[in-house]
């Protein structure tokens, strides 16, 4: 029996094991896009492969030494994402919605044509 399933999201690269129930999409934790489960899959994971490491929401799986060193940096750096400002109609209702997501946002800041935001 598949307790979860360890995926990568195409748009940033992060790799997260996803326990849910959808057999279609699930929600990337660090840049919220829409992931379609059974292309993205890395690989099923039973009940008995769980450690505290393989549920490490900082965990990245890298391919090469140019993904290696990319996760080295950001691992060193906190979680942060941008959104262009025409994609957050309202930015306070977008960031409660990551709350409601179990998405906790440290810090936020504008630049020119985008809002970033710092998650835990």
């Amino acid at each position: 029996m598949v307790d979860g399933k360890r995926l990568k999201c195409p748009k940033c690269g992060y790799v997260w094991v996803y326990r849910g129930r959808s057999e279609y999409y699930a929600t990337c934790p660090r840049c919220l896009r829409k992931v379609n489960v059974k292309k993205y899959v890395v690989e099923q994971i039973t009940a008995s492969v769980f450690t505290d490491a393989s549920l490490d929401k900082s965990e990245t799986m890298p391919k090469s030494d140019e993904e290696a060193k990319e996760t080295k940096d950001m691992k060193n750096s906190p979680n942060i994402f941008c959104k262009p400002k025409e994609k957050i109609y309202d930015l306070k209702l977008y960031i409660n919605n990551l709350g409601r997501k179990g998405v906790k946002v440290k810090d936020w800041w504008e630049e020119e044509d985008k809002y970033c935001f710092e998650i835990e």
